[in-house]
């Protein structure tokens, strides 16, 4: 038993460590079968019993007491027992034959040198395993006896020698890998430089240039974080060597992998333990991903126009698959929540409420911007480039998400609308009937009570005609819309089939509208004045005057009594 002790000794921390990795995971059967339902809030499932209080010799824990005796508790006792081990092993005339055991009906004592060490319970012996209290006890004295022959045998002499060489090739071999290490990092760097610069020299683009920088600066940081990372688990398992090799720093050692491991096999039990619940989430999130992708490509089709859904616009398809993505997902939340490993606990829950306080401060404007975008994708109030006026804006539709709607307006700024004040206020679609029937242009213009109104009709229709925008049929007509004090309010009447340019066709219909009214020869009076033809020229640009024109003269005439051509007031022929 002493040899083996001291070979068992001479294991270093390190392999204990990689062997434990292993063992993550215990070798018992899950606690809840496939398909069965989760545990709820009102039928919790059982915790692990903790494993009690650890007793530790040179570090290495033994065993874990959990019952107490009378007014002493498990970590009381864990405590005794501790005490009287290390004197036990601290005994220069120790020897594992004076350890015996007394069987005391119900209770098993353990004895060294007629000292007691520690007793076995049958309460005891029922959490260690299935034999009696007699039969536990053995196994602890065996399990103690060898760990003290190994604490006696770390410390030997020939043992310190033993560790004192181990620790100086353990440290040249640390500071041999640290030394490669930084070797193979300069190769590293330098063979990433060879080929920066073999990609520049052989590069004319500047862009290409600028990335193949990035990319560069990008590897030599990754190269740095490796090596520090390498460098480290380098340094902590040195570390954890020589803390291994020497008794007084041992239990140092023992306790950094306690301190590594403990989380790992934790979170191993409870991946073995909830191994059904794992199953079924990925089974849902799994059935789940493939149904958003069968939505997805079948409403990607409707807004292509490939298919045809009844009731889904084309340009509303994406919005609908963006809709129906949430309403999924969030089925699909409340389905594997039960099923989330401590979902049942009382700091999930109280995860849970915060999150549901903040979401619902936060989310009243939300809301009514996300009911504002699903009753404007099934109201069809306007489609994905429609102009429309919405409010003061006015401008063409870009794209409308669930929350908000985006108009590029007229200067070609892009206007964002919150879905939620869309549905409370009006809304103009300038290309919802243009687009079969024909959109309505007016435009109005003042003429004198002199023109004739048949030719002013027919000076802007012509204009309509020249309009390119401007629809043969249905026909422009004209109508007068009042008779005022000095003038006529004639108003043109004409239908476009293209409601994104209306501002340019209106531009070009103006234009049309002022040649034609110079080519006829009829000025438009707008705004209103009046004046004495008294020698002055005519308002119409020169250029489309006729050959010839003069302004005519101002005349008076002077008329006096019958007969008396001489006498004031008489008649008298005109003059200029």
């Amino acid at each position: 038993m002493r040899d083996r002790a001291r070979a068992a000794g001479r294991w270093p921390v390190l392999f204990r460590a990689l062997s434990a990795l292993f063992l993550l995971v215990p070798f018992a059967a899950p606690t809840q079968v496939l398909g069965q339902p989760p545990a709820t809030a009102e039928e919790p499932r059982a915790a692990p019993a903790p494993p009690g209080a650890p007793v530790r010799l040179d570090g290495e824990t033994l065993f874990y007491i959990r019952q107490g005796v009378g007014a002493m508790t498990p970590a009381e006792r864990a405590g005794v027992v501790e005490e009287r081990l290390l004197r036990m092993a601290e005994d220069p005339f120790y020897s594992a034959s004076q350890v015996t055991i007394q069987d005391r009906a119900d209770t098993a004592e353990i004895y060294y040198r007629g000292t007691l060490i520690g007793l076995v319970t049958r309460e005891d012996a029922a959490q260690f395993g299935p034999g009696t209290p007699v039969e536990e006890a053995t196994k602890f004295v065996r399990k103690v006896t060898g760990a003290i022959d190994a604490y006696r045998a770390r410390r030997q002499p020939a043992a310190v020698r033993r560790a004192l060489v181990l620790a100086v090739v353990a440290t040249g071999l640390f500071v041999a890998l640290l030394v490669a290490i930084g070797r193979i990092h300069r190769r590293l760097a330098a063979h990433r430089r060879a080929s920066l610069e073999e990609a520049r020299g052989a590069t004319i683009v500047e862009a290409m240039v600028r990335s193949l920088d990035r990319a560069a600066s990008l590897q030599r940081r990754a190269l740095r974080a490796l090596r520090f990372v390498v460098t480290v688990i380098l340094a902590v398992i040195y570390a954890l060597v020589i803390f291994d090799l020497f008794p007084l720093t041992r239990a140092y050692a023992n306790t950094v992998v306690e301190y590594f491991l403990d989380p790992l096999r934790i979170v191993g039990e409870g991946i073995w333990n909830n191994i059904g619940n794992f199953i079924f989430i990925i089974v849902i999130v799994f059935l789940t991903r493939y149904l958003l992708k069968g939505m997805r490509l079948l409403l990607s089709e409707a807004a292509a126009g490939a298919i045809t859904i009844p009731g889904v616009q084309p340009d509303w398809a994406m919005l609908l698959y963006q809709a129906l993505r949430i309403a999924v997902v969030a089925v699909t939340a409340v389905v594997i929540y039960p099923y989330i490993p401590g979902s049942s606990t009382e700091a999930f829950k109280g995860i849970g409420i915060f999150a549901g306080a903040l979401f619902t401060l936060g989310a009243t404007g939300m809301a009514g911007n996300l009911l504002g975008g699903l009753a404007l994708m099934f109201s069809g109030t306007f489609r994905i480039g429609d102009r429309v006026q919405i409010g003061d804006v006015v401008g063409d539709v870009m794209e409308t998400t669930l929350m908000v709607t985006r108009i590029r307006s007229l200067k070609n700024e892009v206007v964002t609308i919150p879905n939620g004040s869309i549905m409370t206020g009006h809304v103009t679609d300038y290309s919802a009937r243009a687009r079969t029937e024909g959109l309505l242009l007016t435009t109005e213009v003042t003429i004198g009570y002199n023109a004739p109104w048949r030719t002013v009709h027919a000076l802007l229709l012509e204009a309509a005609r020249r309009t390119p925008k401007i629809l043969a049929q249905p026909a422009p007509f004209v109508l007068q819309r009042s008779l005022n004090d000095f003038h006529i309010s004639y108003v043109l009447w004409a239908y476009t089939g293209d409601a994104s340019v209306m501002h340019l066709t209106y531009g070009e219909l103006h234009q049309n509208i002022q040649d034609a009214f110079n080519e006829g020869g009829v000025e438009i009076l707008s705004p209103s004045y009046g004046y004495l033809r008294d020698g002055n020229e005519t308002t119409i640009p020169k250029s489309y005057w006729p050959a010839g024109y003069k302004p005519e003269r101002f005349k008076v005439h002077v008329e006096g009594p019958p007969g008396d051509a001489a006498a004031p007031g008489g008649p008298r022929a005109g003059r200029d």
